[in-house]
């Protein structure tokens, strides 16, 4: 069950966090007229869905439901999960009736929930695309989500302000901030440089993750290739390049721990280089006298590899069962002789509640 201890000392960490006032020089808006919150919900649209947006990874379904439930009745929660059962950062509640659920919209938007200031909206307001959004860096670092959200709603109504935090839940400088129409966002944009607080704040066109990954790819100069020979040098890969069309602008060249064979990380001098280098191994081109195919790929970050690993594929994801209020003592084999007796399992991830 919930640590009522433990919820009411966060509560008031909450409380105390959004305590003090705005920084003092906020410039006078051209377009005070559209500060105003989002259009009330039309009760008769019979919405009671709402997506919690930016959820410390660390919340689980007991904190949330602790949140949410003050507010009326939950018919269904639930927090997206990877494979391995690590938080997506988001989840869905359904209440019984489209006013508790505007309500609970309307008090917990914006509200610190551990480290993370979360954002609740509608569902079907996320599909109103990224055109509606803007991307705003070099933040002063003192402001918090809901300041920067009040500013930005001088160019209309804004959905939702995603403040990017580190683990202690101090700012990263960037947020991301969602308008109730592209003409806002547009209307933002024309104005790049946007002095909030003690710093000058710079507002770009918001890219999503697929262009943000495009982006990588296209400025990508950087390979990683294994299963070089022992006698491998900096001098014969260079060379090896150099018939390939391709130049090298460094080179770290290393030995594997695990057999005799050598990796290297390789930055080209322009990605048309890489990527010409790439396509010929991968097509069978090799060192003279290597008896190990070579193995290459772009050089990638610890995130990007750990995102790789926990991706499952939308038919894994509607396969997936997500049960809660098992019994305590209940262990990984009971539950899979359970369930098994109603279908068969490919896998079962059990985890207890904190």
């Amino acid at each position: 069950g919930i640590n009522a201890e433990y919820m009411g000392k966060q509560k008031q960490k909450n409380s105390k966090t959004n305590e003090g006032k705005m920084n003092p020089y906020f410039p006078p808006s051209p377009y005070q007229n559209l500060s105003v919150p989002p259009p009330m919900m039309e009760l008769g649209q019979k919405k009671h869905t709402l997506i919690v947006k930016n959820l410390d990874l660390a919340v689980d379904e007991n904190v949330l439901f602790e949140y949410f439930s003050k507010f009326g009745r939950i018919t269904n929660f639930k927090i997206k999960r990877e494979v391995n059962g690590k938080s997506r950062g988001f989840a869905f509640v359904d209440y019984h009736t489209a006013r508790d659920a505007d309500t609970a919209r309307r008090q917990l938007n914006n509200e610190r929930i551990m480290n993370k200031y979360i954002n609740v909206i509608w569902k079907g307001e996320e599909e109103k695309g990224d055109k509606a959004k803007v991307f705003v860096k070099n933040l002063d670092p003192k402001l918090n989500q809901q300041q920067i959200k009040t500013y930005f709603m001088r160019f209309g109504s804004v959905i939702s302000c995603l403040l990017s935090v580190n683990g202690k839940g101090e700012s990263n400088c960037f947020a991301e901030i969602q308008f109730h129409e592209v003409e806002d966002a547009e209307r933002c944009l024309k104005t790049p440089e946007q002095p909030i607080g003690e710093k000058t704040a710079i507002v770009e066109k918001f890219k999503s993750k697929e262009e943000r990954k495009t982006l990588r790819i296209i400025n990508q100069r950087n390979l990683y290739i294994k299963n070089l020979p022992a006698d491998i040098t900096e001098e014969k890969l260079i060379a090896f390049f150099g018939t390939l069309d391709a130049v090298v602008y460094n080179m770290a060249l290393r030995k594997s721990d695990s057999h005799n064979a050598y990796f290297c990380l390789c930055a080209f001098k322009t990605h048309e280089d890489a990527e010409r280098v790439l396509e010929a191994i991968r097509d069978g081109a090799n060192l003279a006298g290597n008896d190990q195919k070579l193995i290459i790929d772009w050089n990638k970050t610890k995130g990007q590899l750990a995102e790789e690993r926990g991706k499952i594929t939308e038919v894994e994801r509607e396969s997936m069962l997500y049960f809660r209020n098992l019994k305590d003592n209940l262990n990984q084999n009971e539950l899979e002789e359970t369930l098994i007796n109603h279908a068969q399992v490919s896998w079962s991830f059990l985890k207890p509640f904190d």
